[in-house]
Protein backbone atom coordinates (compact mmCIF):
# COMPACT_ATOMS: atom_id res chain seq x y z
CA UNK A 1 0.00 0.00 0.00
CA UNK A 2 1.19 3.52 -0.80
CA UNK A 3 1.02 6.25 1.82
CA UNK A 4 0.50 9.92 0.85
CA UNK A 5 2.37 12.34 3.12
CA UNK A 6 1.73 16.06 2.41
CA UNK A 7 4.73 18.37 2.73
CA UNK A 8 3.58 21.97 3.24
CA UNK A 9 5.87 24.54 1.62
CA UNK A 10 4.06 27.78 2.37
CA UNK A 11 1.26 28.10 -0.17
CA UNK A 12 2.59 25.21 -2.27
CA UNK A 13 2.27 21.50 -1.57
CA UNK A 14 4.65 18.68 -2.31
CA UNK A 15 3.74 15.06 -1.57
CA UNK A 16 5.82 12.11 -0.46
CA UNK A 17 4.54 8.77 -1.75
CA UNK A 18 5.92 6.06 0.51
CA UNK A 19 5.53 2.56 -0.83
CA UNK A 20 6.65 -0.85 0.36
CA UNK A 21 9.65 -0.84 -1.97
CA UNK A 22 10.61 2.83 -2.18
CA UNK A 23 9.58 6.46 -1.93
CA UNK A 24 8.78 9.04 -4.61
CA UNK A 25 8.54 12.80 -4.08
CA UNK A 26 5.89 14.57 -6.16
CA UNK A 27 6.89 18.21 -6.79
CA UNK A 28 9.68 20.15 -5.13
CA UNK A 29 8.38 23.59 -4.22
CA UNK A 30 9.95 26.86 -5.27
CA UNK A 31 13.56 28.05 -5.15
CA UNK A 32 14.76 27.97 -1.55
CA UNK A 33 12.42 25.16 -0.46
CA UNK A 34 15.29 22.69 -0.05
CA UNK A 35 15.62 22.98 3.76
CA UNK A 36 11.90 22.54 4.40
CA UNK A 37 11.73 19.59 2.03
CA UNK A 38 14.75 18.00 3.66
CA UNK A 39 13.21 18.44 7.12
CA UNK A 40 9.82 17.07 6.03
CA UNK A 41 11.34 14.04 4.37
CA UNK A 42 13.48 13.20 7.39
CA UNK A 43 10.49 13.55 9.71
CA UNK A 44 8.77 10.98 7.49
CA UNK A 45 11.77 8.67 7.86
CA UNK A 46 13.19 9.21 4.38
CA UNK A 47 16.61 10.65 3.66
CA UNK A 48 16.51 12.93 0.57
CA UNK A 49 19.15 10.90 -1.27
CA UNK A 50 17.10 7.72 -0.68
CA UNK A 51 14.26 8.92 -2.90
CA UNK A 52 13.78 6.68 -5.91
CA UNK A 53 12.36 9.52 -8.03
CA UNK A 54 11.32 13.17 -8.01
CA UNK A 55 8.23 13.52 -10.19
CA UNK A 56 7.32 17.06 -11.30
CA UNK A 57 3.65 17.46 -12.13
CA UNK A 58 4.48 20.46 -14.33
CA UNK A 59 7.20 22.97 -15.10
CA UNK A 60 6.31 26.04 -13.03
CA UNK A 61 8.97 27.50 -10.73
CA UNK A 62 6.86 27.08 -7.57
CA UNK A 63 6.72 23.31 -8.10
CA UNK A 64 10.06 22.65 -9.78
CA UNK A 65 12.30 25.31 -8.26
CA UNK A 66 14.21 22.95 -5.96
CA UNK A 67 14.51 20.10 -8.48
CA UNK A 68 18.19 20.70 -9.17
CA UNK A 69 18.97 20.07 -5.48
CA UNK A 70 17.64 16.52 -5.71
CA UNK A 71 19.37 15.90 -8.99
CA UNK A 72 22.67 16.85 -7.34
CA UNK A 73 21.93 14.17 -4.74
CA UNK A 74 21.58 11.62 -7.52
CA UNK A 75 17.77 11.40 -7.45
CA UNK A 76 16.30 10.92 -10.95
CA UNK A 77 13.91 13.71 -11.98
CA UNK A 78 10.85 13.02 -14.13
CA UNK A 79 9.07 15.68 -16.17
CA UNK A 80 6.90 15.57 -19.27
CA UNK A 81 8.94 16.65 -22.29
CA UNK A 82 6.24 19.20 -23.20
CA UNK A 83 7.31 21.14 -20.09
CA UNK A 84 11.04 20.49 -20.34
CA UNK A 85 13.55 23.26 -20.98
CA UNK A 86 13.16 26.65 -19.32
CA UNK A 87 10.66 27.19 -16.51
CA UNK A 88 7.26 27.84 -18.04
CA UNK A 89 5.69 31.25 -17.38
CA UNK A 90 2.41 31.30 -15.48
CA UNK A 91 -0.42 32.47 -17.69
CA UNK A 92 -4.10 33.14 -17.05
CA UNK A 93 -6.96 35.49 -17.74
CA UNK A 94 -7.36 39.15 -16.86
CA UNK A 95 -5.35 41.16 -14.35
CA UNK A 96 -4.41 38.10 -12.28
CA UNK A 97 -3.00 36.41 -15.35
CA UNK A 98 -0.84 39.44 -16.17
CA UNK A 99 0.40 39.64 -12.57
CA UNK A 100 1.33 35.98 -12.46
CA UNK A 101 3.11 36.24 -15.78
CA UNK A 102 5.22 39.12 -14.47
CA UNK A 103 5.99 37.40 -11.15
CA UNK A 104 6.89 34.07 -12.72
CA UNK A 105 9.15 35.80 -15.20
CA UNK A 106 11.09 37.48 -12.39
CA UNK A 107 11.23 34.57 -9.94
CA UNK A 108 11.53 31.65 -12.29
CA UNK A 109 14.92 30.06 -12.85
CA UNK A 110 15.43 30.19 -16.60
CA UNK A 111 18.54 28.05 -16.53
CA UNK A 112 16.40 25.06 -17.45
CA UNK A 113 14.60 22.16 -15.82
CA UNK A 114 16.57 19.01 -15.10
CA UNK A 115 14.72 15.91 -16.27
CA UNK A 116 16.40 12.53 -16.57
CA UNK A 117 13.11 10.62 -17.04
CA UNK A 118 10.42 11.51 -19.55
CA UNK A 119 7.05 11.21 -17.85
CA UNK A 120 5.26 10.32 -21.04
CA UNK A 121 7.32 7.11 -21.14
CA UNK A 122 5.94 6.04 -17.73
CA UNK A 123 2.55 4.45 -17.16
CA UNK A 124 3.11 3.73 -13.48
CA UNK A 125 5.58 4.26 -10.65
CA UNK A 126 5.99 0.58 -9.84
CA UNK A 127 9.57 0.69 -11.14
CA UNK A 128 10.30 3.15 -8.33
CA UNK A 129 8.66 1.14 -5.56
CA UNK A 130 5.29 2.90 -5.50
CA UNK A 131 1.95 1.49 -6.64
CA UNK A 132 0.47 4.40 -8.61
CA UNK A 133 -0.48 5.33 -12.17
CA UNK A 134 0.58 8.41 -14.17
CA UNK A 135 -2.41 10.38 -15.46
CA UNK A 136 -1.93 12.92 -18.30
CA UNK A 137 -3.70 16.19 -17.40
CA UNK A 138 -2.63 18.78 -20.01
CA UNK A 139 -4.10 22.26 -19.82
CA UNK A 140 -2.61 24.05 -16.82
CA UNK A 141 0.59 23.49 -18.77
CA UNK A 142 1.07 21.39 -21.89
CA UNK A 143 2.87 18.68 -19.92
CA UNK A 144 0.81 18.62 -16.70
CA UNK A 145 0.27 15.19 -15.15
CA UNK A 146 -1.28 13.70 -12.05
CA UNK A 147 -0.63 10.56 -10.01
CA UNK A 148 -3.53 8.21 -9.22
CA UNK A 149 -3.25 5.69 -6.39
CA UNK A 150 -5.23 2.43 -6.16
CA UNK A 151 -7.30 3.78 -3.24
CA UNK A 152 -8.54 6.69 -5.39
CA UNK A 153 -6.17 9.39 -4.11
CA UNK A 154 -5.13 11.76 -6.90
CA UNK A 155 -2.05 13.98 -6.67
CA UNK A 156 -3.29 16.61 -9.10
CA UNK A 157 -0.56 19.22 -9.41
CA UNK A 158 -2.20 22.51 -10.38
CA UNK A 159 -5.05 21.06 -12.40
CA UNK A 160 -7.04 21.71 -9.21
CA UNK A 161 -6.56 24.32 -6.48
CA UNK A 162 -8.26 24.83 -3.13
CA UNK A 163 -7.55 28.34 -1.87
CA UNK A 164 -11.08 29.50 -0.97
CA UNK A 165 -13.01 26.53 -2.35
CA UNK A 166 -11.93 23.53 -4.43
CA UNK A 167 -12.14 23.67 -8.20
CA UNK A 168 -10.17 23.84 -11.43
CA UNK A 169 -7.04 25.98 -11.41
CA UNK A 170 -7.51 29.73 -11.84
CA UNK A 171 -4.64 29.90 -14.30
CA UNK A 172 -3.90 27.74 -17.31
CA UNK A 173 -2.17 27.81 -20.66
CA UNK A 174 -5.30 26.26 -22.18
CA UNK A 175 -8.47 26.39 -20.04
CA UNK A 176 -10.54 24.28 -22.46
CA UNK A 177 -7.91 21.56 -22.52
CA UNK A 178 -7.63 21.61 -18.72
CA UNK A 179 -11.40 21.13 -18.34
CA UNK A 180 -11.26 18.32 -20.89
CA UNK A 181 -8.51 16.67 -18.83
CA UNK A 182 -10.69 16.91 -15.73
CA UNK A 183 -13.50 15.19 -17.66
CA UNK A 184 -11.18 12.23 -18.27
CA UNK A 185 -11.06 11.65 -14.51
CA UNK A 186 -14.77 10.83 -14.32
CA UNK A 187 -15.31 7.15 -13.70
CA UNK A 188 -11.72 6.54 -12.61
CA UNK A 189 -12.64 6.15 -8.96
CA UNK A 190 -11.05 9.34 -7.66
CA UNK A 191 -12.04 9.68 -4.00
CA UNK A 192 -9.64 12.37 -2.77
CA UNK A 193 -7.81 15.15 -4.60
CA UNK A 194 -4.48 16.41 -3.30
CA UNK A 195 -3.98 19.79 -5.04
CA UNK A 196 -0.78 21.74 -5.58
CA UNK A 197 -2.25 24.59 -3.53
CA UNK A 198 -4.66 24.25 -0.61
CA UNK A 199 -6.10 21.37 1.37
CA UNK A 200 -7.19 17.95 0.04
CA UNK A 201 -10.84 17.59 -0.90
CA UNK A 202 -13.36 15.06 -2.14
CA UNK A 203 -14.19 15.71 -5.81
CA UNK A 204 -17.70 16.52 -6.99
CA UNK A 205 -17.54 14.29 -10.09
Amino acid sequence: MTEVIPLRLGTVNAYLLRGEDGSVLVDAGGPGAEARLESGLRQAGVQPAQLRLLLLTHGHFDHAGAAAYFQRLGVPVALHSADAGAMRPMTGKGLMGKLLLAVSGKLGDNSGLPAAVKLESLQSLETYGVEAAIVPLPGHTAGSVGVLLPDGALIAGDTFMNFVRPGPAHIAEDFAQMLASIDTLRGRGVTQVYPGHGKPFAPAF
